[in-house]
């Protein structure tokens, strides 16, 4: 399967905006995100976006592959979850689309819903986004603790792959942030 790095992702937006006959939202999860909106390298194999596409889009999705001879799977992520109302702190991307409106999480939001499955790749990429524009413990804590319970998986499990987070980005806060976790 093939990897694709940002330019390649944004070209392929684009190809897809000029395909469409009239005005389409999507919100764009996972690593293409990561490289879309926050500059992450490691390139994606894909464009998962948070729900079902509208067959206007899909269409437009199919001329885009032609267009460009990338053959980019574009849809909905076959598993995904993320804070509560985090749909309310997207992020447009790519302004410059004209029929297109493409959203993102914002970067905390992301980053809580790529620990949820702690796969080695979705730490890196949320390393690097770190590495880039610091992200804030404290946001990541209060959106865990808050916003975070009706995630799908066993509760344990989120938490350790939270501390794991933690011990990669804030290894000098583990001991705090554990004994909240506790208590």
């Amino acid at each position: 399967m093939s990897h694709y790095p940002r330019l390649e992702l944004v070209r392929f937006l684009k190809a897809v905006d000029h395909a469409l006959a009239g005005a389409a939202d999507v919100v764009i999860i996972g690593g293409a995100a990561c490289a879309i909106r926050y500059g992450v390298l490691n390139a994606t194999r894909d464009i998962d976006t948070w729900r079902a596409l509208p067959a206007s889009l899909s269409e437009a999705v199919v001329s885009a592959r032609e267009t460009t001879g990338l053959a980019i799977p574009f849809g909905p992520a076959g598993v995904a979850d993320g804070p509560h109302g985090f749909e309310s702190r997207l992020v447009r991307v790519l302004p410059q689309l004209k029929r297109l409106r493409v959203r993102v999480p914002e970067r905390h939001d992301l980053a809580l819903m790529k620990m949820v499955r702690g796969y080695e790749h979705d730490l890196e990429a949320i390393e690097s986004m770190h590495q880039r524009r610091a992200l804030r413990l404290d946001t990541l804590l209060e959106r865990l603790e808050s916003e975070m319970g009706s995630v799908v998986g066993h509760p344990t499990r989120l938490r350790g792959n939270f501390l794991n987070l933690v011990e990669r980005l804030f290894p000098q806060h583990m001991g705090r942030v554990k004994a909240r976790l506790r208590g």
